[in-house]
């Protein structure tokens, strides 16, 4: 029934979309304490600081954040033709992971940082067949510079894009030169503020100290977690192995352009190294490839019954969680 919903596009569905957040969301809504902030959170001029005091104010941002972020996926994926058209399935499978704890829908970490990720990856989607996209390449790699500086493991995105340089053959020396300029200018701008600021070199150490001192990954979470993630794993793997198998009958610019997502999936793993205890919030990237590869089998398989029971499980799970959450 979900999927069969979401297989639309009319203003119904989009008006689901928020009713399934608002349903998504109950202890967030009732409860605005329970909203958790993982230990990356920035502090964009004070605002964090300021509006903790008003709790529920954040919480009807991540709302409206979380809402635009699964519609421009959604519309992200269409365009490139990685998703059948006039379908939301991305965007309610989108807003299904991300909801599944408070600790993903930190606006001052989590949701930003995948914003701006949707974005750059819809980038790199086009710089797909173009001659000289010097410019895409340097907004891709500047998009990665600014989503680290909000999450800092993000950096290792920028692998993500020589990746894709060399998936779509381009090997010349000033493309591969204007990615490391692009990443490098948004931290060239920080470390000027925080030199003027006189807390230059109190981030140089935390930036170092990041990457060398690298503490295991460890999914720390109640039984209810274990349930809710275990039927997204298994989601995705029935889905990357029915994707799997229909890839060779598609075009050559789609193959690639899965390709980049598989890449992105990747990465978002990689980046995942530096969590240690904090790993969901890291992984919350790979709710963005991980949707993409959810919806398209979902869009496409005509046996929807085994997939939308665990559909409805996995909803139920999360709402089981979130009234105890209330409790």
């Amino acid at each position: 029934m979900i999927i069969r919903f979401f297989k639309n596009k009319y203003f119904i569905q989009f008006a689901a979309l928020f009713l399934l957040i608002a349903i998504l969301w109950i202890d967030e809504i009732l409860n605005p304490s329970v909203l958790q902030f993982s230990g990356d959170s920035v502090n964009i001029f004070g605002l964090m600081g300021i509006l903790k005091t008003y709790p529920i104010v954040i919480v009807a941002f991540s709302i409206l954040l979380l809402l635009l972020q699964a519609i421009v996926l959604n519309q992200v994926l269409e365009n490139h033709r990685l998703m059948e058209r006039n379908q939301l399935l991305t965007a309610a499978v989108y807003i299904l992971i991300i909801s599944s704890s408070p600790i993903l829908t930190n606006p001052f970490g989590v949701l930003l940082t995948n914003f701006i990720l949707i974005v750059q990856l819809n980038v790199v989607l086009n710089i797909y067949g173009k001659k000289e996209p010097l410019r895409q390449i340097f907004d891709a790699a500047f998009l990665i510079g600014v989503a680290s500086l909000l999450h800092l493991p993000v950096l290792v995105f920028i692998i993500f894009l020589w990746a894709c340089l060399v998936l779509y053959q381009l090997f010349t020396w000033r493309e591969w030169l204007i990615s490391i300029i692009g990443i490098t200018i948004p931290h060239l701008f920080a470390g000027t503020y925080f030199y003027w600021t006189g807390s230059f070199e109190t981030e140089f150490n935390a930036f170092t100290s990041f990457f060398t001192q690298i503490h295991p990954p460890v999914f720390s979470g109640g039984i209810y977690l274990y349930i809710i993630w275990g039927f997204l794993t298994l989601l995705t793997f029935i889905s990357l192995r029915q994707i799997s198998k229909g890839l060779t009958e598609s075009t050559i610019p789609i193959r690639k352009k899965y390709r980049v997502i598989v890449f992105f999936l990747i990465a978002a793993f990689v980046s995942a190294i530096f969590a240690g205890e904090t790993l969901m919030s890291y992984l919350v990237i790979a709710a963005i490839p991980v949707s993409a590869f959810i919806a398209l089998y979902l869009s496409k398989t005509k046996k929807t019954f085994i997939p939308e029971i665990i559909v409805i499980l996995l909803f139920l799970s999360i709402m089981v969680w979130k009234y105890l959450n209330l409790a």
